[in-house]
């Protein structure tokens, strides 16, 4: 074979081979050279191979697919943990022409599980790196094994040949850059701002991040699915709202674009194949679901902490939230004499209020969900309790004003809850053993006369001026009778 001869096998080997390799997207079609007996100048191994793995951009990177090493953009995020395993193809000799045409159009999947060899395992590192060396030369069969839980869909299984031709010459270090898809953590939170006894809304939100996909993919599958705690209320599906946003700016939704289910405890958002078509455009990847879900705490039990946490699937993957949690109190109060704290008082009505200033005024009382019945004024019975059944309760406490309404009768209101007094609730029920004690004084009584001492001597003052003036009366009289018989 003259010299002319072998330039031009190697140049159609080239050639037709320059899309063996994975490139930039992992993906590989092989080609055959020429009809001769031998490949020319093929260099001996060792062989190495480089899996660079990273998240699937949008846009896409503009760069060479050739099985060189890529200086790639400084926001590209490397994807650690990995794992590849790699095998050579075992009916395929690389070092004829016959084993480079048996390269051309092959497929993954046209191979045979026997005409493979051991499996090796390559593991990307934090920079998203895995490297193996190769003493033989083939054509290896790479398939992505394993990777992190958020990974949406694994890379599809790629070819690669070994060494690898380039550019006249040959390759004996392959860079490959099969990219994820990767779906970003969703998140859940809670808004409990405004609820303060039970029968209140608390709202939970779920924001999940369409990911970046690569050209020819779709989103096949997008759903939002939350199991709620049984002391909450599950709303009614037209309470569950839907948006999206990309970049912070809206995306309009319409009706056909997701359905809304609520089974039971369970409320599901599923997006259909016009939702799923107007997430997977390239200039709404990226963007963010979030879904609202109100529901009515009904009750406390237990030690007074509600958690919640939602699941998002998308593509097959199923993440799971973190799980937020509203905290809820009871407050008990117990109505006494004040005299005798034995003696419980019946007939107390009590109100509950945010602030100082709410409770001075005697406006806006907490309502509480009581019996299926909201109250805002709550009475003590026999055994002088006053149970006030779910309160919202911070962690640390929260503080509440007490405003004592009514008293028993016979009693005054204590002066401590005329104006309203702080009390703070905690979270879980309230402890029986230790009630807030609440001391009504008796009515005063009428101030009555006595007998003896001071009211004694009024009396016999008032008898010792009745007889002197009817003495000084009969002197009177006594008198002029004397002057007239004088006459």
């Amino acid at each position: 074979m003259n010299d002319n001869t072998k330039h031009r096998l190697l140049t159609r080997a080239v050639a037709a081979s320059g899309a063996i390799a994975v490139g930039l997207m992992g993906l590989v079609a092989v080609g055959a050279p020429a009809s001769a007996a031998e490949v020319p100048n093929l260099p001996k191994g060792p062989y190495s191979l480089d899996i660079h793995k990273y998240e699937q951009p949008n846009p896409g990177w503009d760069l060479p697919n050739d099985g060189t090493a890529q200086t790639v953009p400084s926001g590209a995020k490397p994807i650690g943990g990995v794992e590849f395993t790699v095998q050579k193809v075992t009916n395929i000799d690389l070092t004829t022409n016959a084993g480079w045409k048996a390269t051309e159009g092959l497929k993954p999947g046209d191979i045979a599980p026997g005409d493979l060899g051991t499996a090796r395992t390559l593991t990307t590192d934090r920079t998203g790196l895995a490297t193996g060396s190769f003493a033989e030369m083939g054509v290896y069969l790479v398939t992505e094994a394993k990777a992190p839980a958020n990974v949406v869909g694994k890379a599809a299984p790629f070819l690669v040949t070994l060494p690898f031709p380039h550019a006249g010459g040959w390759l004996t270090t392959l860079n490959v850059y099969p990219k994820n898809v990767v779906a970003s953590d969703p998140h859940k939170t809670v808004d409990d701002s405004g609820a303060t006894g039970l029968g209140d809304t608390v709202t939970w939100t779920v924001t999940a991040t369409v990911p970046n996909l690569a050209p020819e993919q779709t989103v096949r599958s997008f759903t939002v699915s939350d199991t709620l705690d049984g002391r909450l209320a599950a709303p009614a599906a037209k309470d569950v709202a839907v948006t999206f946003a990309v970049k912070g700016v809206n995306v309009p939704l319409s009706a056909n674009h997701y359905s809304v289910t609520v089974n039971g405890p369970k409320v599901v958002v599923a997006f259909t194949a016009a939702g799923r078509a107007l997430l997977s455009t390239s200039d709404h990847q990226g963007g963010v679901v979030s879904v609202k879900i109100p529901t009515a705490v009904t009750g406390i039990g237990g030690d007074g902490d509600i958690p919640n946490s939602a699941i998002v699937e998308i593509d097959g993957t199923r993440m799971t939230t973190e799980s937020v949690h509203t905290t809820w109190g009871s407050l008990l109060l117990k109505k006494v004499d004040r005299d005798d704290v034995s003696m419980t008082l019946a007939g107390a009505e009590f109100q509950v209020f945010r602030s100082a200033q709410d409770a001075a005024a005697g406006r806006n009382p907490v309502a509480v969900l009581v019996d299926g019945a909201e109250r805002t004024t709550f009475t003590s019975g026999a055994n002088g309790l006053v149970q006030i059944p779910g309160l919202k309760a911070a962690t640390g406490g929260t503080t509440y004003w007490v405003v004592e309404t009514k008293a028993p009768v016979g009693y005054d209101i204590d002066t401590a809850y005329q104006t309203g007094k702080a009390v703070t609730v905690i979270p879980g029920p309230a402890a029986p053993s230790a009630p807030v004690m609440v001391l009504d004084p008796k009515v005063p009584a009428f101030e009555l006369p006595l007998t003896g001492g001071g009211g004694t001597a009024i009396f016999v003052g008032a008898g010792i001026t009745l007889v002197l003036v009817a003495a000084g009366v009969a002197l009177l009289v006594a008198g002029r009778r004397r002057e007239a018989s004088n006459r």
